[in-house]
C-alpha cells in the first residue's frame, strides 16, 4: 500500500502551493493513502502568527506524527521540504525504519541560497530515504556529487499542473511576452524592459513595482494557480531567473541549472511555448519536445523572434498542445508512481 504524510495547503496565490496539492491530489487518484488521520491545513502566511512561530501549527503536527508507529513495511512518500520544517529528520527516520520512504524534492534550500551548513543537513535528510524523487537527471547528479547515496533516484522531467479549465484561443506570433511568478525576487525586470524596447511584457503574480511601468510593460493582475491559465495571454512564456539578462547570474540563476521552475508547467499548461535559458536544466527538454526557444540572453529578443517563421511557431503550439494534455492530468507523476 501506498502512503503519503498530507500538508494540504492554502498558502495564498503562488506556484508552490499548487505544485504540493496537486502532488496530493495526483496520490489520491492513484490510490495512496493519508497517513495521517486528518488533514495538517497549514494556516495563512497573511496572519501574524506564520507557521514558524505558530505553536498551534506545530502541536497540530506533532499530534499527527503519532500515526506514523502505526505504518510497518509500508512505502511513504513526503514531500521535501516540509511546509513545517521543525524536526524532519527524527520524522524521516521514525518512518524509515519501519517503512520504504520516498521524498518527492520540491526544493533544495541549500543550493538555492547557498549555505554549507544547511547543505549538510539537506544531504542528511535526503539520505534517510530509501526513494528519490527529482526534477532531472542534473539535480541528481548533482545531489550524488554532493553526498547524497540512495540506490534509487527517479526524475520527474516536468512537474504536473492539474487544469481541468478550457483552453482559450492563445495568441498567435507576435512580440509579446508574459512573465508569471514573485515579482519581486526578479532582479532583471527594468533591464529587460529597456532592451527590448519593441517587445510587449505582461507581468502576473505579486510584488510589482509601479516603477516599473513602461509603454512596453503591463502589469496584469495576480491570480490563483487554478484560474491563471486562461489569464495568460502572450505568444511566448518567460522562464528567467538571476539577476540579469545576458546570462543566468547570481545564486537564483545558478540554481536554474538543476531545477525544473514550476512556471514553466503552468505555461505549457496555458497552451504558451517558452523561452528559457540555454543552460538551464529545462533547456534540454525544451529542445527535446520542441516547445519553445532556447537562447543565450534575453536582452535582445527581437531579433531571436525574427528568426521565428510562423511554421516554427505553429509547430511549437502544437508540441505544447501534446505536452499539455499529459501535464494537466498528471501524466508525469503517475509515470513515477507506477515504477514504486
Amino acid at each position: 500500500m501506498l502512503y503519503f504524510f498530507s500538508e494540504h495547503s492554502y498558502r495564498g496565490n503562488h506556484a508552490g502551493t499548487k505544485a504540493r496539492n496537486d502532488v496530493e491530489t495526483i496520490l489520491q487518484q492513484t490510490g495512496a493513502m493519508p497517513i495521517n488521520s486528518r488533514i495538517y491545513e497549514l494556516r495563512s502566511d497573511e496572519r501574524e502568527d506564520q507557521i514558524y512561530s505558530n505553536v498551534e501549527n506545530r502541536f497540530d503536527l506533532f499530534k499527527l506524527f503519532w500515526d506514523i508507529k502505526k505504518l510497518k513495511n509500508q512505502t511513504v512518500i513526503i514531500q521535501y521540504p516540509m511546509l513545517a520544517f521543525d524536526f524532519q529528520e527524527k520524522y524521516f527516520k521514525e518512518i524509515a525504519k519501519k517503512n520504504h520512504l520516498v521524498l518527492l524534492v520540491h526544493d533544495l534550500h541549500s543550493l538555492r541560497i547557498p549555505d554549507k551548513r544547511n547543505l549538510e543537513l539537506e544531504i542528511s535528510l535526503l539520505n534517510t530515504a530509501s526513494v528519490l524523487i527529482v526534477h532531472n537527471r542534473f539535480m541528481k547528479q548533482k545531489i550524488k556529487e554532493l553526498g547524497v547515496n540512495v540506490s534509487q533516484i527517479y526524475c520527474l522531467e516536468l512537474f504536473d499542473y492539474l487544469y481541468t479549465g478550457t483552453l482559450k484561443q492563445m495568441c498567435n506570433k507576435n512580440n509579446s511576452v508574459a512573465f508569471a511568478g514573485n515579482l519581486e525576487k526578479s532582479m532583471f525586470f527594468s533591464e529587460l524592459i529597456k532592451c527590448n524596447p519593441d517587445i510587449e511584457f505582461k507581468f502576473y503574480g505579486i510584488g510589482w513595482e509601479d516603477e516599473l511601468n513602461a509603454r512596453n510593460a503591463k502589469y496584469c493582475g495576480n491570480f490563483s494557480p487554478e484560474i491563471i491559465p486562461e489569464k495568460l495571454n502572450a505568444s511566448y512564456g518567460l522562464v528567467w531567473d538571476g539577476d540579469s539578462v545576458i546570462d543566468g547570474a547570481g545564486p537564483l540563476g545558478e540554481y536554474t541549472l538543476i531545477n525544473n521552475p514550476h512556471k514553466l508547467s503552468l505555461y505549457l499548461a496555458a497552451g504558451m511555448p517558452v523561452i528559457v535559458w540555454k543552460d538551464a536544466a529545462v533547456a534540454e527538454l525544451i529542445t527535446k519536445y520542441n516547445v519553445g526557444i532556447v537562447v543565450e540572453r534575453i536582452d535582445n529578443l527581437g531579433a531571436i523572434f525574427e528568426n521565428i517563421t510562423d511554421k516554427m511557431y505553429i509547430d511549437m503550439k502544437h508540441n505544447v498542445l501534446e505536452i499539455r494534455e499529459k501535464i494537466v492530468c498528471g501524466y508525469f507523476l503517475k509515470h513515477i508512481l507506477k515504477q514504486l
